[in-house]
């Protein structure tokens, strides 16, 4: 089986409005900055980085209460942006709010 997980945390940036698709399905997208330090091969490595969230159906509807700035962990997978683009975005199955570090 071929897996496909990201977990990642950070703060909650630009986000555009709720949008509904077509069927009616809440659609959230946002902007995440990540900020941490990372071991690899004996050292410490600074990873910065803000990462394209999409978020769908109750998960949407829940992060769109959510004040910019907050601090969450996500939980889903590694998408396309959509069928013809090579930008990667995070499809956002779970969330957790996290404090403020």
């Amino acid at each position: 089986m071929q897996r496909n997980e990201l977990v990642v945390s950070g703060l909650i940036g630009d986000t555009d409005v709720i949008r509904f698709t077509p069927g009616g399905i809440p659609t959230l997208s946002f902007q995440l900055k990540h900020q941490s330090t990372q071991p690899e091969v004996g050292e410490s490595v600074q990873v910065a980085l803000d990462l394209m969230v999409l978020a769908l159906g109750p998960v949407a509807q829940a992060l769109a209460l959510l004040p910019t700035g907050s601090t969450v962990l996500l939980k889903g997978y590694l998408t396309r942006k959509h069928r013809r683009s090579n930008q990667l975005v995070l499809r956002a199955l779970q969330f957790k709010m996290l404090e403020e570090e």
